[in-house]
């Protein structure tokens, strides 16, 4: 975000200008407007510039359109390319034409004609610079950052991956992302409410941000759901994976400790998913729905764990899904059945009651006990729409029985 400068210090101001009879005109008309006003630092080429655009010290730059080789332009696109947030007004030959329009729609603040530059309009228009990039930072940061824990929010997060693979394909030093999600996080909001449950996400956001490098990038993509970027593990495959395994260990061992929240202690865990660049997937979305599958492997394993993304992960997250849409058809046609299993006293033989056993009878699957879809319903919520069926059928059933009376055959299985 762009610092205020203090009012009692002097705006910092670049000037990137290849003319020095320009450059001591500027000095002079900033010198009028006050001797403690400004602070001006003078560069007389492009490299120049860049670099102290980099360096990212100074509250305004004031760039000349034309710079030997390159241009304004080219500074603007520079700028842009490295996220900084240093307002630019670019110092035009004449005004008023495609040049000036072009320098806005690449991100220029302003835009001066050097004939028509004086000392009020140039303070006034580097204030109006830096007030307009600090409320524009301001609507940024609100657009882009996760009002609870202070993190980046998913759109930010997608934007600083992308730009994170651009660095990759460039610099070929590893680049790992992880998906965290917190065990069992639900029953803490069911149990504890929502206001405690948020304080934990605040204390998890903090956690991951101290045990993280300050390059690497921490965001919350919603509930209890968290990602990292993390760049430079390795320039070797192996070295990139055994350096994302430590630091997912990291991350594991930072998360563990318990919460103290008005005098109690409340332990969570998290289950954590990794995907490499490129191995795991070359395009965004895919490495993070790769990231994802690996965590609820993670997950299956016993939770507090982490997993790398595989081949084998996609074929069984492609199964599950397969299996998910099955179960979710045969809800709505009705391809459940229920057998009843005796329960009897065994000194007297007598039946007093019967257990009812769900089965799924699929088309292209058979006969399913419960053990290969009661554990996915109940992830997907669809145990609550099942049981419901149990439920019903089962009650249907006694009221047959008791109409009928107790000589009815009473199936079971053996």
């Amino acid at each position: 975000m762009l610092d205020e400068p203090n009012i009692l210090e002097p705006v910092r101001v670049l000037l990137v200008e290849d003319d020095e009879d320009d450059f001591i005109l500027t000095r002079e008309m900033l010198s009028d407007a006050g001797p403690d006003m400004f602070e001006l630092e003078w560069v007389n080429s492009f490299e120049a510039g860049a670099e102290a655009l980099k360096a990212n010290r100074h509250d305004i730059c004031l760039v000349d359109y034309r710079l030997g080789l390159a241009d304004g332009f080219d500074l603007l696109r520079l700028a842009e390319e490295i996220n900084c947030t240093i307002p630019i007004v670019l110092l035009t030959g004449q005004g008023k034409d495609e040049s000036d329009q072009q320098a806005l729609r690449l991100g220029a603040a302003d835009y001066l004609v050097k004939g028509e530059i004086q000392a009020p309009l140039l303070v006034r228009s580097i204030r109006y610079a830096i007030e307009h990039g600090r409320n524009q930072q301001r609507l940024l940061d609100m657009a882009q950052i996760d009002n609870l824990t202070g993190l980046a929010n998913r759109a930010m997060f997608m934007e600083l991956l992308k730009r994170a693979i651009v660095r990759e394909d460039r610099n070929k030093a590893g680049l790992a992302l992880y998906f965290i999600d917190l065990d069992r996080f639900k029953r803490i909001n069911d149990t504890l409410g929502h206001k405690v449950g948020d304080m934990i996400l605040q204390e998890i956001a903090d956690r991951l941000r101290k045990c993280m490098r300050e390059s690497d990038t921490v965001a919350r993509i919603g509930g209890d759901e968290f990602t990292v970027i993390a760049e430079r593990t390795g320039e070797t495959r192996f070295a990139a994976m055994r350096n994302a395994a430590l630091i997912a260990e990291k991350i594991l061992n930072a998360l563990k400790p318990p919460h103290l929240l008005d005098g109690k202690e409340f332990v969570l865990t998290a289950s954590v998913g990794i995907a490499m660049y490129p191995e795991a997937a070359t395009e965004p979305e895919t490495l993070i729905k790769n990231a994802d599958m690996a965590m609820y492997r993670a997950k299956d394993k016993g939770r507090n764990d982490y997993q790398f993304h595989t081949d084998e992960i996609t074929n069984q997250a492609v199964r599950r899904m397969t299996l998910e849409g099955k179960l979710r058809r045969a809800i709505q046609q009705d391809e459940f059945v229920l057998y009843y299993q005796p329960q009897m006293n065994l000194g007297s033989g007598e039946i007093y009651g019967v257990e009812a056993l769900i089965r799924w009878r699929d088309a292209e699957l058979g006969l399913m006990p419960p053990g290969e879809f009661i554990g996915l319903a109940e992830e997907t919520g669809l145990i609550v729409p099942i049981g419901e069926w149990v439920f019903e059928n089962a009650c249907a059933q006694a009221r047959r029985w008791h109409i009928t009376g107790p000589k009815v055959y009473v199936p079971f299985l053996h």
